[in-house]
């Protein structure tokens, strides 16, 4: 499970994108992502809000939102580069202003810490928000034991989730992954 702002005081800031939110899901059981679409269309103006799915049934059950059939590559426990090569086409060819991934426990996450990572984004002054969760103690060792301590020391950088697989990024940052 997700924590909604893992920094004190650090509210994202309300803001609006140039475009509209591209959200990439990954392939899920339909119950899951019946769930995942409410939570979203709870968080997004449905004017902004463009999701991209491999489920054809997604389209039918919630008319007033608009979808992108694509096909699912986004694999089970990390995004890979033709993920984000993938979100980068599909972005560009729907002229969308940012771009966020969600993998395939996303439902896991609440609305107020959806609204925060599409927020993040959409601010336009973040290139790349990451979830963070909260895991049992034994939990994500590959991350917290090897991934958080070597990206902390080599960048400086307190993402505590490195490999988190639902994620915000900018057009820029889609860019410079996709290559």
């Amino acid at each position: 499970m997700a924590t909604v702002n893992p920094l004190p005081g650090t509210a994202p800031a309300p803001g609006r994108s140039e475009g509209r939110l591209l959200v990439l899901l990954a392939a899920m059981p339909p119950e899951q992502l019946a769930s995942v679409i409410e939570k979203l269309a709870a968080t997004v103006a449905h004017d902004d809000l463009l999701i991209a799915t491999s489920d054809e049934t997604a389209k039918s059950s919630h008319p007033d939102l608009h979808f992108v059939t694509v096909a699912s590559t986004m694999s089970s426990w990390t995004v890979a580069a033709a993920d984000y090569a993938n979100a980068l086409h599909i972005a560009e060819d729907n002229k969308a202003g940012a771009v966020m991934m969600l993998g395939p426990e996303c439902d896991s996450l609440s609305v107020e810490g959806l609204h925060n990572l599409a927020a993040a984004i959409a601010a336009g002054n973040v290139d790349l928000a990451v979830s963070r969760y909260d895991l049992p103690p034994r939990a994500g060792l590959l991350n917290s034991a090897i991934l958080y301590p070597v990206s902390r020391a080599l960048f400086a950088s307190g993402v505590r989730f490195p490999l988190a697989v639902d994620l915000g990024l900018s057009l820029r940052m889609a860019e410079r992954l996709s290559n």
